[in-house]
């Protein structure tokens, strides 16, 4: 009986010795599918650095202690502060230990900064993130919000983008807006003084009034 006993606590070591092997490569397969899903997708705001870094973490992945060397995608401030809320939480809440988290939107003035953007994420049950990468003068704007204030202050990557970056914005929309009323203007002179000509039409008349009516529209719905 003895002999026997031996021999049920052998397979059994061997069995869970078995287990945890496969245990740990199915989890390091998981992580990696995981990294290289991100990697390949990260540009898309369904796809959150935030529940990237979180997974990576729970999941005690060696490409967390990676992520949190390079930080690869630490782009912005905000993404910046995401990897030091996951990377070095010591520094983070040394670092927000003066700020507070909006409690409703519906008294905000203003977006939260984004490391109260973080903070939001630490207390909030659903997270929303945007990114862009082409915005004129920008380079990439990440920003990331609970879901009450994204829905309740109409958040849209218009809403991050920096004072910087958005009086460039304003200036290349108003060149714009400049140039359509110009074109708009000379194309229509043009139209009218062929409309009022009481001469013949040539091909050459109805190849200029077709340029100028086509530039017209182009000025009209293009710009």
């Amino acid at each position: 009986h003895a002999l026997y006993i031996l021999i049920a606590l052998l397979i059994s070591e061997v069995s869970a010795s078995q287990s945890w092997n496969t245990s740990v490569e199915t989890n390091a397969t998981c992580c990696e599918a995981l990294r290289v899903d991100y990697r390949q997708n990260w540009l898309y705001s369904y796809r959150k650095l935030t529940g990237y870094l979180e997974s990576l973490k729970t999941w005690n992945c060696e490409q967390f202690q990676i992520e949190c060397s390079k930080r690869y995608f630490s782009v912005d401030e905000f993404s910046s502060s995401v990897y030091l809320h996951f990377c070095e939480p010591e520094q983070f809440e040394n670092q927000t230990s003066n700020l507070s988290v909006p409690t409703s939107p519906y008294n905000a003035t203003a977006l939260p900064s984004p490391i109260q953007q973080i903070m939001q994420y630490e207390s909030s049950q659903s997270f929303v993130e945007i990114n862009s990468f082409g915005v004129p003068f920008c380079g990439i704007v990440w920003c990331g919000f609970d879901v009450e204030t994204y829905q309740v202050l109409k958040v849209s990557i218009g809403s991050c983008l920096p004072t910087s970056c958005r009086s460039g914005t304003y200036v290349i929309m108003a060149v714009c807006g400049i140039l359509a009323v110009v074109i708009v203007l000379a194309n229509a002179t043009v139209i009218v003084v062929f409309c009022r000509s009481r001469k013949p039409w040539s091909t050459q008349t109805v190849y200029k009034l077709s340029m100028a009516i086509a530039d017209l529209l182009v000025g009209l719905f293009v710009f």
